[in-house]
């Protein structure tokens, strides 16, 4: 038997799913044999000629491109090779894989088929150096190798009220809106513009939604909109990461979650980046803090954000943080920021807010405003009197820290405030910036660089220069 016959191909879906959208274009190909009607003979030959040719080519390359693809496990690695036009061959070595996707769906369950995506250092930022569907059998057999004489052990498990608020705090209107333009955008196609538009003022109509007796039924059209937009992106999240659970195998991490499209992914503990314990506004009003894991691969799955611990009290976010990844939760030494730094914080919402107050004053004055336009006035309001108040709290708690394997950063994030344990071997250049003002107050901003497929820097502003500087020698003496 030649070696070359223990190679093995992918699952037949990986062929249907490159495949599916190709489909909608021989499709649409020809269909224009109808839609341009050629008049003569000559035009009717040559246009279909044409798409013969199209519908050739791509059944050429993706059969060439399934067929070509060929994987074996062998005793030092995974052995790859593919190619239509040109072929690679190499082999990712068992030490160096960090992070094992396996990802299914409804669709590729029925076919018996399972995503497997493998990650190593050396591979590229936004794709995995090994993503394609394998058979059931295959994934089972894998998963099997990482339990080989190791106990599986299950930290935490989430509620479902944790995965609700967690989903409540991550929606915005504007996924939910990314959602429904194409879904209308296809109904249109089938049923007709005016059935839609009808459907549409339907679920629009305002005459039944108690906020319609607040204000006019323009802005009920509007916060009713909103709302629709919100709701479903919470679904979408929701349904992403119910049922979540983080365990523990020997040196490995495993995080799985989803109840449709479903997930496991297997890290090394060693190729952690970060680790982050976040909380927004809302939750710290609520007491509830999330945890996430920052590694190699990671995120680049749809709505992967490393969750690993989701709304949960602090002391037992900090806890189950431990366990799960070895990095201890306290502080030996802490740094905060400077008092009287609260301006650099707060501008960038004082500013837009001011700039609405303005523009509000001036409208009731010069040129009056539709009511719907008014509403969307007064949510901006209510969105930047948040963000004012999320900087103020940001400043209360943004610090400096060190404790035995980390560094710890406490600095914001968009709307969330995240305390982020970097280990020491991970970080690959710390950043002390002053401009003229800092210089004469004794104040400088810190940003720390950390090691991963793409560039990682946290930065944390306003800090004492002084002892800034004193523990980042303390840090340097650890790493060496």
């Amino acid at each position: 038997m030649k070696k070359d016959d223990k190679f093995k191909k992918t699952h037949p879906y990986s062929f249907i799913r490159n495949l599916r959208v190709s489909v909608v274009l021989v499709v649409l190909s020809f269909l224009q044999q109808f839609l341009f009607k050629p008049q003569s003979i000559v035009e009717i030959i040559g246009s279909l000629g044409i798409n013969a040719l199209y519908v050739f080519a791509v059944l050429f390359y993706y059969s060439s491109s399934y067929g070509n693809y060929k994987y074996r496990l062998e005793k030092q690695g995974v052995h790859i090779k593919k190619g239509v036009f040109m072929w690679k061959d190499y082999i990712l070595p068992y030490d160096r894989i960090y992070t094992v996707v396996f990802y299914k769906n409804l669709i590729s369950s029925l076919f018996g088929a399972e995503k497997i995506s493998v990650d190593t250092p050396g591979g590229f930022r936004k794709n995995y150096d090994i993503s394609e569907y394998f058979s059931r059998k295959t994934a089972i057999r894998i998963k099997k190798l990482y339990k080989r004489g190791r106990t599986l052990k299950h930290i935490y498990s989430s509620r479902i009220i944790s995965i609700i608020l967690m989903s409540a705090f991550w929606s915005n209107p504007v996924t939910g809106i990314v959602f429904i333009v194409p879904v209308i955008i296809n109904i249109e196609k089938v049923i007709g513009s005016q059935f839609t538009q009808d459907i549409v003022r339907g679920t629009m109509n305002t005459q039944w939604s108690p906020i319609a007796k607040i204000i006019s039924p323009a802005a009920a059209a509007v916060a009713s909109l909103i709302l629709v937009s919100w709701t479903i992106s919470m679904l979408i999240c929701f349904l992403r990461y119910v049922r979540l659970r983080s365990s523990v195998l020997g040196e490995h991490i495993i995080i799985s979650r989803g109840i449709i499209s479903q997930s496991v992914t297997v890290t090394r503990t060693k190729g952690i980046s970060t680790v982050s314990i976040e909380q927004s506004l809302l939750m710290r009003i609520l007491r509830l803090q999330s945890c996430a894991v920052s590694v190699i691969g990671s995120g680049k799955l749809k709505g992967d954000k490393g969750l690993i611990i989701a709304g949960e009290d602090k002391t037992k976010v900090h806890n189950t943080m431990t366990k799960i990844t070895g990095i201890p939760n306290e502080e030996e030494k802490r740094i905060n920021a400077v008092r009287g730094g609260w301006y650099s914080y707060i501008y960038s919402p004082a500013f837009f807010l001011a700039g609405l107050i303005v523009l509000t004053i001036l409208s009731d004055i010069f040129f009056p405003l539709h009511d719907s336009i008014l509403f969307l006035i007064t949510v901006f309001y209510f969105i930047l009197i948040w963000w004012l108040l999320f900087r103020i709290f940001a400043y209360r708690h943004s610090h400096l820290g060190i404790n035995k394997k980390t560094v710890v950063l406490c600095s914001y994030d968009k709307l969330t405030l995240k305390k982020r344990f970097i280990p020491f071997d991970m970080i690959r250049k710390t950043e002390i910036s002053q401009n003229p003002m800092q210089i004469k107050k004794g104040r400088c901003n810190l940003s720390i660089t950390v090691y991963g497929e793409k560039k990682l820097s946290f930065k944390i502003k306003q800090l004492p220069v002084k002892e800034t500087k004193k523990l980042i020698r303390s840090i340097n003496k650890v790493r060496q």
